[in-house]
């Protein structure tokens, strides 16, 4: 390895993983412009175990569905990545990572709360602003409790 090329790595993947822990921020504050300045202009999205296509699509498309799915008056959210798996290669880099998201809105006909636990793998790409996802796939889902009504859908 040369020299200095580890340490390289290795504040790579802590900025990959901020990427992660700013795109829950920008969920559970629905901070649309900052989910928006973590993708780049075209994004390819697989939401395929959860019945919805892969596609490739503007990154103000998915940012927009994101968007919509959390916009119920009175939901609070919080998203929890963790179990980072990161391999980086030169510009180009995976990243595996389990999600608990966890939804709840106080008196919601049906139930309050709606957790869902899963596993996303996103590609990302080294740009002059940094590191940005070009690919996000929902790769499995662990399991879900609650009331799915809860969001928006």
């Amino acid at each position: 390895m040369p020299e200095g090329r580890g340490f390289t790595v290795c504040f790579d993947k802590e900025a990959i993983r901020e990427v992660r822990y700013l795109w829950a921020e920008g969920l559970d504050h629905q901070n649309w412009a900052l989910i928006k300045s973590l993708m780049v202009e075209q994004i390819d999205a697989d939401f395929s175990v959860s019945g919805v296509p892969a596609q490739r699509v503007p990154s103000d498309m998915l940012m927009q569905s994101f968007q919509h799915n959390l916009s119920r008056p009175g939901l609070k959210t919080q998203h929890i990545f963790s179990n980072f798996r990161i391999t980086v290669n030169g510009d180009q880099a995976t990243c595996t990572s389990y999600q608990l998201a966890q939804h709840y809105i106080q008196g919601f006909a049906g139930g309050e709360e709606f957790h869902l636990r899963a596993e996303y793998e996103d590609q990302l790409t080294r740009t002059a602003a940094g590191w940005k996802i070009s690919a996000m796939k929902l790769v499995a889902i662990f399991y879900v409790s609650g009331n799915p009504g809860i969001l928006a859908g």
